[in-house]
């Protein structure tokens, strides 16, 4: 069984036992050591029980184990997989060096104000497209006036009940 940060579960979440195995943006971590970004860097925390946690972690992960996932790491998986997904995306991010002149859209609906996890997408194949368009052409469809580009990203809807992770 496991369990993601902020949601609850309509049975008793069962405990962790007294030796969890953690990882902070996927790197295991031992707890003494475990020094954790500060709330506002973290976007996920995924924790899983019982089988699931050993068939994650393995054996080791008897007690459970704990997913730690920062902005920074959250941002570059998504960065990554939209530039394996597009050549398009890969180019301009490769012109400007980042993502922070970019405008996002999601599904038709302009990002204005984003965290990472609102492009957290794990599996291309929730991908449908991704379009970049130019500055004028996301002035014209979508009134925004102050990015070098679009990136329009069309994914798959989720089916109700579907987990992230």
């Amino acid at each position: 069984m496991g369990t993601s940060f902020a949601q609850k579960s309509e049975k008793e979440d069962p405990k962790l036992g007294p030796n969890p195995v953690y990882f902070l943006d996927n790197a295991e971590v031992m707890p003494d050591t475990l020094s954790l970004p500060s709330l506002g860097n973290i976007i996920n925390v995924f924790v899983y029980y019982n089988h699931d946690a050993i068939k994650r972690a393995g054996a080791k992960a008897k007690d459970g184990v704990v997913y730690i996932e920062t902005m920074a790491y959250v941002r570059n998986r998504f960065v990554k997989l939209f530039r394996n997904y597009s050549s398009a995306y890969d180019k301009l991010y490769a012109q400007s060096g980042s993502d922070s002149s970019f405008q996002y859209i999601l599904n038709g609906k302009a990002l204005k104000k984003y965290d990472e996890g609102d492009l957290d997408i794990k599996n291309k194949h929730m991908l449908q497209n991704i379009e970049v368009i130019t500055a004028d052409q996301l002035r014209t469809r979508y009134n925004i006036t102050d990015k070098q580009a679009g990136v329009i990203i069309t994914t798959q809807k989720a089916k109700p009940g579907h987990k992230k992770q």
